[in-house]
């Protein structure tokens, strides 16, 4: 009977010792999972205000970007309206001053587009580069040859006349 009662009561001491253990080792679990949640959720929360400042100042500069290259584009349309006009009248003096500074405008959008082109889609450089080298290509041959091509004018002018009825749907 000595036997039976102290085998009961070792396992009696054992088990409470073990469940002991069990609770201390979930209550350790659940603590380290809950430091460890925190953390995550710190750590998420810190991401997430760092993505939204970051998003917020990409778009000021995006949107400070179109504002240059608008401006620049004016500039452009103008040379090259004026340098057409020319052109058109067959000024060999004016048509290089118009060509240079049209081709002046076009580098320095070009030179824009390059520098900041981490801002931009690839979609809209290609849009913009493409409007514009047909009218750069024209003006380098016009100021060499001191002549204007006549073909590439009268394809030129009716596209310049589409240009502004058209929406720059590229800057919303």
């Amino acid at each position: 009977m000595d036997i039976v009662a102290l085998i009961a009561g070792n396992a009696i001491a054992v088990g409470a010792v073990g469940y002991l253990a069990k609770l201390w080792i979930e209550k350790r679990l659940a603590h380290s999972l809950e430091v460890e949640l925190a953390k995550f959720r710190a750590d998420l929360a810190k991401e997430v205000a760092k993505d939204s400042v970051q998003q917020a100042w990409n778009n000021s500069k995006r949107m400070e970007l179109f504002a240059e290259l608008y401006e620049v584009m004016i500039d452009a349309d103008f040379e090259l309206k004026a340098l057409l006009l020319n052109m058109k009248i067959k000024k060999p003096d004016l048509i290089r001053d118009r060509g240079t500074k049209f081709c002046e405008k076009y580098l320095a959008m070009n030179a824009s587009l390059h520098k900041n082109e981490l801002f931009l889609d690839d979609e809209i450089i290609d849009e913009i580069r493409c409007a514009y080298k047909p009218f750069f290509d024209l003006a380098i041959n016009a100021m060499e040859s001191g002549k204007p091509d006549e073909n590439l004018i009268a394809e030129s002018i009716p596209f310049l006349v589409e240009i502004p009825k058209r929406p720059r749907s590229w800057f919303y």
